[in-house]
């Protein structure tokens, strides 16, 4: 078999150690980030009254974030990987209709006031550092780029051309992508099914994206981003939603995201689930395993895996904390382990 030697053996130990630690990582990205989306349109200010105790206003998103977790893991423990398809499928109708609302909003917004942007920001070349000075503009974003890692950009943007192509050539990573693949019929529907991200997610994603980031550009003095007393730059997305979208459109919107947020958390969580079930608990402590002991060690798993990821997301600054613990720390072993 694929895995007989003890060298395969090995690099086959390595994934799924990577695709637990990765999952963790996910979960904890995720519990962080639903946490500070959710703050803006629900004001802590709003429901305190109603809460039986005091909250820092540091970690209020991560209150938030428990909550809407807590609902996302019953859905993930009862739902299944049938939900989750099905999510997806409504998920990304509704992503489609807000993406495309969102551009063109955004192109409208653009039509009419423009964008103020750094000399240098036009042109797809760079230099050894990023060479944006925002100082004029918004003073905070230079600290940002800085404190983040990425004015030394041709390092970056090097070291990810790198990571794209040994990343295409271990295949596709340890996750609910993953889990798909291998729940198709054939290795056509397999190829179709991956090939057809590029095509159909990314336009609408990116679309989305760019008009987020265009409003923000052009709207950012009108945008609430002060989070303790300091300005949270992951605040840009849920502020840009709250001000700009119309409000027939704003549900629609929410709805969309939080369908995403719920549909991602479900396939991580459920991919993380069956490789610690079946590599581990099958494979080496008990392969006689009964459907119902193998159903309650799924449930179990699932469980120890959210509040572990809770525990890591309380300990960390922001979004970025875990993005870059992800990609540096993690995918290393990954691509060595699979190429």
């Amino acid at each position: 078999t694929r895995f007989s030697g003890r060298g395969a053996s090995m690099s086959h130990g390595v994934i799924v150690v990577f695709a637990i630690i990765l999952g963790l990582g996910y979960l904890a990205y995720g519990f962080i980030g639903i946490g500070k989306f959710v703050e803006i349109f629900v004001p802590w200010e709003m429901i305190s009254a109603y809460v039986p105790f005091d909250i820092p206003a540091e970690y209020v998103p991560h209150f938030y974030g428990i909550c809407i977790t807590a609902f996302a893991v019953f859905y993930t423990l009862l739902g299944g990987m049938m939900s989750i398809v099905w999510a997806d499928v409504i998920q990304y109708a509704l992503m489609t209709i807000s993406g495309i609302l969102i551009g063109v909003i955004a192109m409208q917004a653009v039509a009419e006031h423009g964008v103020v942007t750094p000399a240098g920001w036009s042109t797809p070349f760079f230099g050894s550092t990023l060479n944006l000075d925002w100082s004029h503009i918004i003073p905070d974003v230079n600290k940002k780029i800085e404190s983040d890692g990425y004015n030394l950009f041709s390092i970056f943007f090097t070291m990810m051309l790198i990571k794209g192509a040994l990343v295409s050539l271990a295949g596709p990573a340890p996750t609910y992508d993953m889990q798909k693949i291998l729940s198709s019929r054939s290795p056509r529907e397999a190829a179709l099914m991956s090939g057809s991200v590029s095509l159909i997610l990314m336009p609408i994603r990116y679309f989305m994206i760019a008009g987020f980031g265009v409003l923000g550009l052009i709207f950012y003095d009108r945008l609430d981003l002060i989070v303790g007393g300091n300005i949270d730059f992951e605040q840009v997305l849920p502020s840009a939603i709250n001000e700009f979208v119309p409000v027939g459109f704003l549900g629609l919107i929410l709805a969309g995201l939080l369908a995403a947020f719920t549909s991602t958390f479900s396939g991580t969580l459920n991919a993380t689930q069956a490789y610690i079930v079946n590599d581990i608990y099958l494979k080496y402590v008990n392969p006689e395993a009964s459907n119902r002991q193998i159903k309650y060690m799924n449930w179990s798993a699932g469980v120890i895996m959210v509040l572990v990821s809770m525990f890591m997301g309380l300990f960390a600054r922001d979004v970025n904390d875990l993005l870059q613990w992800i990609v540096s720390g993690l995918y290393g072993s990954y691509v060595a382990s699979n190429v």
